[in-house]
């Protein structure tokens, strides 16, 4: 059973979501609702799984999103 993080997104001071890859954007929508005043990024998938993407890419493509 998916979590409601429904309750948690409102009362808290969270500025933005940060999705691993198309998938953790797939199963967040498929449960939940983007709440207004949080602003939701995709970025690269970080699992091995990706070859397209090597450290240093994944490193500098995921940089402005953790540096603020």
């Amino acid at each position: 059973v998916p979590a409601n993080l429904d309750a948690i997104l409102r009362a808290s001071k969270i500025e933005r979501v940060i999705f691993n890859g198309k998938s953790a954007k797939k199963w967040f929508a498929a449960f939940q609702q983007e709440n207004e005043g949080i602003a939701y990024y995709l970025a690269p998938s970080t699992s091995a799984a990706n070859a397209s993407f090597n450290l240093e890419r994944l490193i500098e493509v995921w940089k402005p999103f953790l540096i603020f």
